[in-house]
């Protein structure tokens, strides 16, 4: 049996191992292997070919990244190319849709709901497209409980926000991997982002519930400091 006192020690360590074992595993997406193939600077679903460039729908426009759905397919455009220009030609991997795009098959082997990335190429990377509904104030509970669940596979969400889900009939699907920290965790922080979101007390509490046990000093904290920052930004 465990020492006394430490099972909780040890559970923690468990569950790091565990994450930094799955973020190892999922590096299997930007090179070829049963699932993926891949080539210099790009990275594809087996059987997926990204479509030809055309009219979209433009879903969601900002200074660094510009979201268009083509049909069954999303492709999130990086205007700002993140690292130095030699890093990513000698680091392909380190091109924010490399990243997008591994973020998202690490979900996939944890079995978490999010959308199926299909390839990288570039400065894009192509997702499946997420039948459903945005996200509202009224999901942030069952947002709160897909949170809870990546944490306790060792992971983080630095923009754990509704406007990063869409929500279907089996529950919400997370469509932004950008905020993943993999083998990282910040739950206060990442729950008091989302809880930030909350519009009345009723909200507040059954967001919290559904997430389950948390540091509430912490969570406050950072709840309240998000929602400085919140009503401090344009249209706040």
């Amino acid at each position: 049996s465990w020492p006394p006192g430490r099972a909780d020690e040890i559970r923690e360590l468990a569950r790091r191992d565990r994450a930094r074992r799955a973020w190892i595993r999922s590096s299997r997406c930007l090179r070829d292997c049963s699932d993926f193939v891949a080539e210099t600077a790009t990275a594809r679903r087996r059987g997926f070919a990204p479509p030809a460039a055309g009219d979209g729908v433009v879903l969601a426009r900002g200074r660094r990244s510009r979201v268009v759905r083509l049909g069954p397919v999303v492709a999130k455009h990086y205007l700002r190319a993140g690292a130095p220009a030699g890093l990513r030609r000698l680091l392909p991997a380190l091109r924010p849709a490399a990243r997008a795009f591994r973020r998202l098959h690490l979900l996939e082997l944890e079995g978490l709901p999010a959308a199926r990335p299909l390839a990288w190429t570039g400065d894009v990377v192509w997702t499946s497209w997420v039948e459903g509904r945005e996200a509202a104030a009224s999901d942030l509970p069952a947002l709160a409980a897909w949170l809870r669940r990546l944490h306790d596979r060792g992971h983080g969400l630095r923009d754990a926000k509704a406007a990063n889900f869409r929500m279907t009939s089996d529950g919400p699907v997370l469509i932004d991997a950008d905020g993943i920290t993999p083998a990282r965790l910040r739950p206060a922080r990442d729950l008091g982002r989302l809880a930030a979101e909350a519009g009345d007390a009723d909200c507040l509490e059954a967001l919290l519930a559904a997430y389950g046990r948390h540091e509430e000093a912490a969570v406050e904290r950072w709840r309240l400091r998000f929602r400085r920052l919140l009503a401090a930004a344009p249209g706040g």
